[in-house]
């Protein structure tokens, strides 16, 4: 079906931007997704890991969505698309890295080795994720650069890049980034180290 709609470029943009639309809402549902406590009994631990599996799993679902999107080839809608799919995975990082340790439970006090130790755990699960959302917005700033398009989520996405490989991607051009707001420091770095006329999905707020 996107093949075929390949050769009416009107249509191909119509649906890409009926599916984003479609998004709106889960989207934002998907944001309030939060990661329970890492609690180290075991009843702790299965409400964490529930909450953890059901937060990536409607992730992963969304970013299939974009993938579907992007699949249309509509050029403005699939730069938008890949710089979502940076965020989702982004939004997941932060959720995990977020959730509380307690200080204590049943019979025992949790030291800050014991803390360090959890907050360590966290720290090793999200790698592989961040390089994932890297990967997202190297290729949102990629397809811009291909087709000579930019906008606010390739802008966007190469300061996402900046945040987080400022060794690979140096600092944008003031000329059109000065009215993007940086994305602020946060949990998610520190781990490691609408356009007009096209509705797109809310950005994850940095």
């Amino acid at each position: 079906l996107k093949a075929g709609l390949a050769k009416f470029p009107r249509c191909a943009a119509h649906m890409a931007q009926v599916q984003t639309d479609e998004l709106r809402e889960p989207v934002q549902k998907y944001l309030t997704l939060v990661v329970a406590e890492m609690n180290p009994t075991d009843k702790g631990a299965q409400r964490f890991e529930a909450s953890r599996d059901a937060k990536f799993k409607e992730r992963d679902r969304l970013v299939q969505r974009l993938q579907d999107i992007v699949q249309f080839g509509v050029a403005e809608i699939s730069v938008a698309a890949l710089y979502q799919m940076g965020e989702l995975y982004r939004d997941s990082v932060q959720k995990l890295l977020d959730a509380p340790i307690p200080s204590r439970i049943p019979g025992y006090v949790l030291t800050k080795a014991d803390k360090d130790a959890l907050k360590n755990q966290l720290k090793a699960t999200v790698a592989p994720i961040i390089e994932t959302a890297v990967e997202a917005y190297r290729l949102c700033v990629e397809k811009a650069y291909e087709i000579g398009l930019y906008t606010e989520w390739s802008k966007r996405a190469l300061l996402r890049l900046r945040e987080l490989r400022p060794e690979t991607y140096w600092p944008v051009d003031e000329r059109y980034s000065a009215s993007i707001p940086t994305p602020k420091p946060d949990g998610y770095a520190a781990a490691l180290t609408s356009d007009k006329g096209i509705r797109l999905l809310p950005s994850v707020a940095p």
